[in-house]
Order: structure tokens, then sequence, then C-alpha cells
């Protein structure tokens, strides 16, 4: 069976594969909703893991849309081993995450970065992504210019290996420091819930901008727009790490 490609699509190619993602990740969502319901909490995990993973390709995908309108190259090489990388993947979606947590800790007044923060203060993120307007650019900035910040950036790689780490352990019976253990072993009720929230904050993050009732909007955009290029630096940088990391 040959394997498709992404190579000389169109805007409205990008924005058609775009809304599908977007769907199967919030049926992912669902069904890990339902499973966690039904204590199933390993193939819970899972499910809310392959969602989190399809919100990552997202940003990828709105950033190639973006060149193609503005006709500037697209190195669909590179897409295509993206897209798929789920390194990648992971990675561009907790990039999203961190965006979200930085913004919300600066607004509320928190000053210590901890990933309790995610399970505890869900409500208060949900409401906040609801009553504020998230401007993307600006939460780039932000991020580059606090010290504490990019502590977090450079964990970006540690983090994805440990999230795919709980991937894999959701789904194949394996060794874990030593001891053999099933998925419904390792993953319990705690870990799965945590992954369910990461999912569905990216769920209430990729909502807001509206792109599955009005499109991606580009038409109305005369001159490249300050979002595309926070965008392509920042997805730039998280590549960057990836290779420092993998030459360790």
């Amino acid at each position: 069976m040959v394997r498709m490609s992404f190579n000389q699509l169109k805007v409205e190619d990008i924005e058609k594969i775009f809304y599908k993602i977007n769907e199967n990740a919030c049926e992912l969502l669902e069904e890990a909703e339902l499973l966690y319901n039904h204590e199933k909490y390993a193939r819970a995990y899972l499910c809310a893991h392959i969602a989190f993973e399809e919100f990552g390709k997202l940003p990828i995908l709105y950033s190639v849309a973006l060149d193609i309108h503005f006709g500037k190259k697209v190195n669909w090489k590179k897409l295509n081993k993206d897209i798929r990388d789920h390194q990648t993947k992971i990675s561009q979606s907790y990039v999203s995450m961190l965006l979200i947590l930085f913004k919300f800790m600066k607004v509320k007044g928190y000053t210590e970065f901890k990933f309790s923060l995610i399970t505890n203060s869900y409500d208060e993120i949900m409401d906040f992504l609801d009553e504020t307007n998230f401007s993307y650019s600006e939460a780039i900035e932000e991020l580059y210019l606090d010290a504490e910040n990019q502590k977090q950036i450079n964990m970006i790689p540690a983090v994805a290996d440990l999230l795919n780490g709980f991937k894999n352990s959701s789904l194949y019976a394996d060794f874990h420091d030593g001891i053999f253990y099933k998925p419904s072993e390792r993953i319990d009720k705690d870990i799965c819930g945590f992954g369910i929230t990461l999912a569905k904050i990216q769920k209430k993050y990729h909502q807001l901008p509206d792109f599955d009732k009005e499109g991606f909007g580009f038409n109305e955009l005369t001159q490249e727009i300050e979002y595309s290029n926070a965008l392509k630096q920042f997805l730039e940088s998280v590549d960057e790490l990836e290779e420092l990391q993998k030459q360790k």
C-alpha cells in the first residue's frame, strides 16, 4: 500500500485536512472520556494522548497554509516528516500548553510553574480561555522574555519523551525499572485524568479562532501578519531544541 504524502497542496486542501484532524482529535477525546468513566484508564489515556498529538498537527498545518497563501516556498519533505513524527507532534502540542499556562499565570499572579497547575486550576484555565482575547504573538514574546519560562522551553524535549513513554505504557506490556508491567498496572486514574485534561485544554484552545465555522480567513489578509512571524519563529526554535536533544 502506497502512503500518500503532503505535496503541492492549496490552502483549501490544508483547511479540509485541518478540519478532519481536529474532528478526529475531538472524537478521540470523547472516546477517552467514555473509557475513563468505565475505569479503563490505560486505553483512555491512549486515546487522550493520540488526541493530544493530533492537536499538535494543527499549528504545523496552519503555518504551512500561511506560507502557501503568501507565495512562500514550502518544505514539503519537512512537513511530511513533522506531521508523522511523534516527538514533533507532542512537542508542538505541549508548546501550546505552555503558551496558555504562562499567559494564565501572568494574569492570575502565579509566579512558580508546576505541572499540578494544569489539574488543580483546570476550571480556571478553561474560563480564562473563554474570557481572554488570546494573542498568540504576544504569548510567544512573553515566553521568550522570562528567564523562568526559558527553563520550561528547554524542557520541551524531555517532557515529550515522558509523555511518549506514558503512551507506550498505555498500550504495550513491557519492563519498567526492571519490573514487567501490563498497561493497566502502569496507568492509573490520576495519570489518565492528567492526560485527558491536557487534551481538553487543547481542544478548547483550538476552538477559539472558529476555524471550523469560518475557515482560516486568509482572503482578508493583505500582508504577512505578526502571528505568522511569531508562530514560525517558535516552531523553528522547537525544531532546534529537538535536534540538540537527539545529538546528546
